[in-house]
């Protein structure tokens, strides 16, 4: 597969080299369809609400063509329809697709065509999202940010155990291991106080500064993570849980490990879990259906049985003392560019994309008509679900929405997007339990990479760090397979995964951001 995919990169370098651009006066300022190459789903576009909305707002149809669902094979295929100069008029690219295109001149320069025909979209997007689109002064694609700075991960803790065993909730490192070990003591072998489903928690990393991959240094430059004591660190803290005994038996040793993990939270046979806030649904009726409660009950006391720790605090023992990370998203998901050879309609679809991308019109294909499809209570958004006439849901017209898009305005979606994480009470319950302004403002960060686009070496070989990091924390964390030094790791990882050329590539381009 690799074989093939430099194959493909060639062939778009020598094709691009030597195709050029049509000439000017054959420009197409107007079409009637429009085709746009994108990534995998499983639903047809055509037959969605949006796209009739599109057509109706615009005047264009619209064909999409999936990607096949393997990465691998939707890379390859891409790239081998580009340098056959398949005929689509924009493409929606993931961050490395569209580095790698970018790199060999596959893209359409588009800075003049913003600036003449799309002052929706120039206006919509800010300075440093336009720089992951900008190469030596050109904007090769319109970057398209994620929707909401939102802490997805967190530590889930059934509140009413911790209160009935009167344990109180840990914010340090010190104090979550010894409420752990006092759950341990009150309630017994049958009962786990904690059950997570993966080595990495990033809200234990985060108490020990390392919640991101890259991590910032004080000379300016990032280092990757297992570099870092921190990391050591932190691989010793869940060994130390595992030997005291209170972790899941054959955590990161047996097969699908955490897999009882949600569901001894819901029954309540687990003290603490790790878990993200889309799941709440799910955890506050299964915590329901436990207590022999009322789903409604639950979610009116939801409070009383679930607590969430965005990222526990160091202490004098471990990690720094009274500092915590949580991972606020923040990264481009897409970028919508243009192939070079695609030039002659290029101001058609430029414009298309701005008058998508008008306030009004924004509005209307994301979330639809005020008190139609959504509602707004006191500046918040609200999806609107009791059935229409019909018997059907209004706001469920967008459940498709995100795939329509062809950029964003930045500051709009923030708040529109809330209304998908409020479609019901239980999930809009953890949403906004783990998304406080006082835990974003005291442990939220960003992702320094967050905004970088797709890397060479790095995006070569990010699969097989991370893999080899997996290996290497569940060596130390459970005793078990080859043992080495962290030293020795890292000589692994720069030898067999090129971790100082990642290191390399990504500070070349960190270092950009100053200038």
């Amino acid at each position: 597969m690799l074989k093939k995919l430099i194959i493909a990169c060639l062939m778009l370098f020598s094709v691009f080299m030597f195709v050029g651009c049509k000439k000017d006066d054959e420009v197409v300022e107007s079409l009637n369809k429009i085709k746009i190459y994108g990534p995998f789903d499983t639903f047809d576009p055509e037959k969605d609400y949006v796209h009739g909305l599109i057509k109706e707002i615009t005047g264009v149809d619209v064909d999409y063509d999936f990607l096949p669902q393997d990465g691998a094979s939707a890379n390859t295929k891409l790239y081998l329809d580009i340098a056959g100069q398949a005929e689509y008029h924009l493409l929606k690219l993931d961050p490395t697709q569209f580095d790698q295109l970018r790199a060999v001149g596959a893209l359409l320069d588009i800075t003049e065509l913003l600036d003449k025909h799309a002052p929706n979209i120039t206006g919509s997007v800010s300075e440093e999202v336009w720089k992951t689109a900008t190469f030596d002064g050109k904007i090769y694609g319109v970057p398209q940010k994620n929707p909401s700075n939102n802490i997805n991960s967190a530590l889930f803790l059934r509140k009413d155990i911790f209160t009935k065993n009167q344990v109180a909730l840990p914010t340090t490192l010190t104090e979550f291991k010894e409420a752990l070990v006092a759950l341990k003591t009150k309630l017994g072998s049958s009962f786990v106080p904690f059950s997570a489903s993966s080595h990495n928690i990033e809200p234990i990393r985060g108490a020990f500064g390392i919640v991101t991959d890259w991590v910032p240094q004080s000379d300016g430059k990032l280092k990757y993570w297992t570099e870092t004591p921190a990391f050591q660190d932190y691989a010793n803290y869940m060994k130390e849980l595992v030997n005291l005994g209170v972790m899941q038996d054959g955590y990161l040793t047996t097969p699908n490990y955490g897999a009882n993990s949600r569901a001894g939270l819901q029954n309540g046979t687990v003290g603490v879990t790790l878990d993200a806030w889309w799941s709440g649904n799910g955890i506050i009726n299964g915590i329901a259906a436990s207590e022999k409660q009322t789903e409604e009950y639950v979610i009116a006391h939801a409070g009383d049985y679930l607590h969430f720790i965005d990222s526990l605090l160091g202490d004098a023992n471990y990690g720094t003392p009274g500092k915590g990370q949580a991972k606020m998203d923040y990264s481009v998901t897409y970028f919508y560019a243009i192939p070079k050879y695609m030039n002659k309609t290029a101001v058609a679809v430029i414009k298309w994309m701005n008058q998508k991308m008008d306030p009004v019109n924004f509005k209307r294909l994301t979330i639809g008509e005020e008190n139609v499809h959504h509602k707004v209570v006191d500046g918040k958004y609200f999806p609107i679900l009791t059935p229409d006439a019909k018997g059907e849901i209004p706001f469920n017209s967008f459940n498709k929405g995100d795939y329509f898009l062809t950029g964003i305005r930045e500051e709009d979606y923030s708040l529109y997007w809330q209304c998908r994480a409020r479609k019901n009470p239980r999930q809009q319950f953890v949403w906004e339990g783990m998304n406080t302004a006082a835990q974003k403002a005291s442990v939220g960060i960003y992702d320094r990479v967050g905004l970088a686009p797709g890397f060479l070496i790095y995006g070569a070989n990010k699969q097989k760090l991370a893999q080899f990091t997996t290996e290497y924390l569940v060596s130390v964390i459970t005793g078990q397979g080859d043992q080495m030094t962290q030293a020795q790791f890292n000589a692994k990882l720069a030898a067999e995964a090129k971790l100082t050329d990642c290191t390399t590539e990504v500070n070349a381009w960190y270092a950009t951001l100053s200038k």
